[in-house]
C-alpha cells in the first residue's frame, strides 16, 4: 500500500520537492533533505504530513574551479558570494547584481575574472 507524494516549497527557489509517501512515513526530526533544483538543503523540524516543517540550513555547491564542495550558509547567500575553502576562489551567487565591480573591467560579456554566476 503506497501512500500518496507529498509535495513541499523550497524555501529558497520555489521549486517542488517532492516525497514519495513511502520516504515521508521514513522521516524523523533531524533528517535533511536537498531540492533536486537548486541544491538548498533543509532540515526536518517535524515529519508530521499534517504540520510538515523544514528549516534552510543551507545551499551546498560544487566548485567550478576544484570540484570541492562548498556550503554556503544564509548569511553568505545575503552576501552574494562565498570563498572555496578548498582553492580559495570567490565565487559569485548572486546573478542580479551585474553592474557590480568585479575586476574594473569595462567590457560587458568579456568577464574571465575567477567570480562566476552558480544560481
Amino acid at each position: 500500500m503506497s501512500a500518496e507524494p507529498f509535495h513541499l516549497e523550497c524555501p529558497l527557489c520555489g521549486d517542488d520537492v517532492e516525497l514519495a509517501g513511502e520516504d515521508l512515513s521514513r522521516l524523523e526530526a533531524g533528517d535533511r533533505l536537498v531540492c533536486g533544483s537548486c541544491g538548498a538543503e533543509l532540515e526536518v523540524l517535524d515529519p508530521d504530513p499534517d504540520h510538515f516543517e523544514a528549516q534552510l540550513l543551507g545551499l551546498l555547491l560544487s566548485c567550478p574551479y576544484c570540484g570541492a564542495e562548498v556550503a554556503v550558509d544564509e548569511d553568505a547567500a545575503e552576501a552574494g558570494r562565498v570563498r572555496c575553502p578548498n582553492c580559495g576562489e570567490e565565487l559569485e551567487l548572486d546573478q542580479e547584481d551585474p553592474d557590480e565591480d568585479q575586476e574594473d573591467q569595462g567590457e560587458a560579456g568579456g568577464d574571465t575574472g575567477p567570480q562566476r554566476d552558480l544560481m
